[in-house]
């Protein structure tokens, strides 16, 4: 799954500083009163507050911590809803519904800050008053399931080999998923509501010097002459590896009982989160990372130079090794179906005491609507894009050579090799292999006879979700985690 990313610095209110929540009427047929604000503001605001009729009242802007600015992900400063816009990203959906929905009462807005020390992002949203130095509140933040909790969050992202999107959606809203997952946070003090508010789509599994499965080779000599090297090859490859927990775990776990039945002599595999001091693409570029996935095609995609995706645009002449994309460096099989991130779900997270309480009951349900609304369109709108953007990936490197780092043509038996991006597969076998570690892993994070506290609650997700799933008889299905040509799933 995607990493963090660097946000551009912007002016902000804060809420929990005097700069910060502004204030609103709570309107008509309202069971709360207006948001309470310090002395001074209300000076400052009294011919705003004094009647709400006729008038409308200042907004109450919101700062939030974005983690992504990856367009099916999460959203920058410049992004919109439209998603026929260059500059759709799917937080923006969120964003504007809140709008739409408050009449203009309620905003949210993007606001770098980062969490003190020790806090996790989490426990630095549930702290009444603690803005940055800079007077930026820290009372919300969006960021991925994991975010949650560090052991039973990423359920509430995706699990390997999990549900389809609207399924997982039927689980949290139907079924009681979102309720256990603010009783839990409350349970422990954490002073933090939840909202799932962004859905994204099945994530490439893998960029690879060499496929796993059967690839799409069109033809092209060069793929041809690559023979699918199975899970056992793998193995054994001696990559570098960018893929994250759970999915790291689980293809580790893969590999050892490989080993363990004689199948392979040794694993030879190593996995990195990043590489301190290097973006992702330029790990690739440099050789620090040799396999990796990151997202969605839309994400993969999206400029680098505007964006945060993997496939600079091609000049003529010669291309300096940071103009140089994936398929230049070898690693130009890209692996589906979406095993080990089925869909992505974004989740926001707000101060209850500071903020949410303290805004009118209407603005609330307002936004609890927008986003229910939101995490749904946002997947859909995302998905509609998805096959686009793989075909600008897969078409990317057409006539293009694998590049050495002064940008020379790699050659083989004296002819340059291909650098074109071809998809490719992860065979049946292998993905029967990994669907049985999957199941093992995550039993095995329940943590046995003596488990921590949230082990315990990670016990209750997960068996909440396959209690769930048992009940609808659910089946993994690669094809439902695919991108079909000519097709937009």
């Amino acid at each position: 799954m995607a990493s963090a990313l660097a946000l551009p610095s912007v002016v902000v209110l804060g809420l929990a500083a005097l700069a910060g929540l502004t204030p609103g009427c709570a309107g008509e047929g309202s069971d709360e009163s207006p948001v309470e604000t310090s002395a001074s503001m209300l000076e400052s605001s009294e011919g705003a507050i004094e009647s709400c009729e006729g008038t409308q009242s200042p907004e109450i802007t919101i700062p939030t911590r974005v983690f992504s600015t990856s367009p099916s992900l999460g959203a920058k400063v410049t992004s919109v809803s439209d998603h026929a816009s260059p500059n759709y990203a799917a937080l923006s959906v969120f964003f504007d519904k809140v709008k739409e929905k408050t009449h203009a009462r309620v905003a949210f807005s993007i606001a770098p800050w980062s969490a003190s020390s020790p806090n996790s992002i989490i426990q630095q949203v549930g702290i009444d008053n603690d803005p940055t130095d800079a007077g930026v509140a820290r009372d919300a933040a969006y960021d991925a399931g994991g975010a949650l909790n560090p052991v039973w969050g990423f359920v509430f992202n995706s699990t390997p080999f999990g549900l389809e999107f609207d399924l997982m959606m039927r689980f949290l809203y139907e079924e009681g998923g979102l309720e256990l997952a603010q009783s839990i946070v409350d349970q422990r003090g954490l002073n933090v509501k939840l909202l799932p508010v962004v859905g994204s789509n099945p994530q490439g599994s893998g960029y690879f010097k060499q496929p796993i499965g059967k690839a799409q080779c069109d033809g092209e000599r060069d793929c041809l002459r690559q023979s699918p090297i199975g899970l056992e090859g793998l193995c054994q490859a001696g990559w570098t590896w960018r893929y994250l927990p759970p999915a790291q775990d689980v293809l580790d776990r893969a590999c050892a009982q490989l080993v363990k039945e004689g199948r392979i002599p040794a694993k030879n595999l190593s996995f990195v989160s990043s590489i301190p001091g290097q973006t992702m693409l330029r790990s690739v570029q440099l050789g620090t990372i040799t396999a990796f996935e990151f997202a969605t095609p839309l994400d993969d995609y999206d400029p680098p130079t505007e964006g945060a995706g993997y496939f600079p645009p091609l000049t003529t002449g010669t291309l300096p090794l940071e103009a140089q994309n994936p398929g230049h460096k070898g690693l130009r099989f890209a692996h589906f179906a979406s095993w080990h991130q089925p869909f992505f779900i974004g989740w926001l997270m707000v101060n209850k005491s500071s903020v949410w309480n303290r805004l009118p009951g209407q603005h609330r349900r307002a936004i609890e609507q927008a986003a229910r609304e939101a995490l749904e369109e946002s997947y859909y709108y995302s998905r509609s894009l998805q096959r686009r953007a793989l075909d600008k990936i897969l078409a990317h490197n057409d006539g293009q050579s694998q590049l050495d780092a002064t940008g020379k043509p790699i050659r083989v038996d004296g002819r340059p090799v291909s650098a074109d991006m071809k998809l490719a597969e992860w065979p049946k076998e292998a993905l029967a292999r990994l669907k049985t570690a999957t199941d093992e892993h995550l039993e095995s994070l329940k943590g046995g006879a003596t488990p921590t506290v949230d082990q315990k609650d990670y016990a209750k997700v997960i068996g909440a979700l396959r209690s769930y799933m048992k009940r609808i008889g659910y089946k993994w299905d690669a094809k439902n985690f695919d991108y079909a040509p000519n097709c937009q799933r």
